[in-house]
């Protein structure tokens, strides 16, 4: 690239070429390294802005042959067409071992826009403040534990579920908020030894229907996916990992990556 020389106020003799450098930088201008997974660690400390990123993971300890389920906690096919009806609040389970925890709830509102609610259990069925379109993340946020498994429901359906063994969510199913569009950079599955499943990466355009993006077996261990280009997703999209096994009352753990980019 050609240098300026401020002194004379021209450029160098030697370099009167101008040639377009493109780079990234963080808030206060400093250059940031693009190679390799040290490119990424100023979008995780939040250093550059209109980046984001977000991890999603999910488990089913029962997955069959017969029929797919999502990797999630509740287990079967998560219920898409409640949480797509209006946006409502949801309801808690009422667990008396639970009164006094706190649980962080992440997901999107009416307007697809990113929302977090802290509740504070207290051994009843309790009602959110907020109305949620999309709900996808908990954890105990707290410093009390839960004993027993923590739900959301919405018109009667099981839409979140935190088993108590893991104090947090394992939902391997995300949407895109709006005005971001998403990256997806990698994507992994893993079973036991001597078993097999097979994850189809379901995802559905805004206005659109679920469609296979990915397909992939993970047979006797663990399967790895690295998108040398990243897989562009818009806005208001689900994504839905889905999966069978090769018998009855398999574990199967599932998870993806995403960086989130302010369009």
């Amino acid at each position: 690239m050609a240098q300026w020389n401020k002194d004379s106020q021209a450029y160098r003799a030697q370099d009167t070429t101008n040639f377009e450098v493109v780079m990234l930088a963080d808030e206060d201008g400093n250059p940031i390294n693009t190679f390799g997974s040290a490119s990424n660690i100023p979008i995780a400390a939040g250093q550059l802005e209109g980046y984001s990123y977000i991890h999603k993971f999910g488990g089913n300890p029962l997955l069959n042959n017969s029929t797919e389920e999502t990797m999630w906690d509740e287990g079967g096919l998560y219920p898409w067409a409640t949480m797509d009806t209006a946006a409502t609040t949801l309801t808690t389970n009422a667990e008396t071992g639970n009164n006094g925890a706190e649980i962080t709830i992440q997901g999107l509102d009416e307007n697809w826009e990113p929302i977090t609610e802290v509740l504070t259990l207290d051994g009843t069925a309790q009602t959110t403040t907020n109305s949620w379109k999309r709900v996808f993340r908990g954890f105990t946020s707290g410093s009390q534990a839960i004993t027993a498994d923590f739900t959301l429901s919405k018109s009667g359906d099981v839409v979140l579920h935190i088993i108590a063994a893991h104090q947090q969510t394992e939902m391997a199913l995300y949407t895109v908020p709006a005005g971001k569009t998403a990256y997806m950079t990698t994507i992994d599955a893993s079973t036991l030894k001597n078993e097999s499943i097979t994850v189809r990466m379901m995802v559905r355009e805004y206005g659109g229907v679920f469609r296979c993006r990915h397909v992939f077996q993970a047979s006797t261990g663990q399967y790895n996916h690295e998108f040398t280009i990243p897989k562009g997703i818009p806005e208001k999209t689900d994504i839905d990992l889905r999966a069978r096994a090769s018998s009855n009352n398999i574990s199967g753990y599932a998870s993806f990556e995403l960086i989130l980019v302010d369009n």
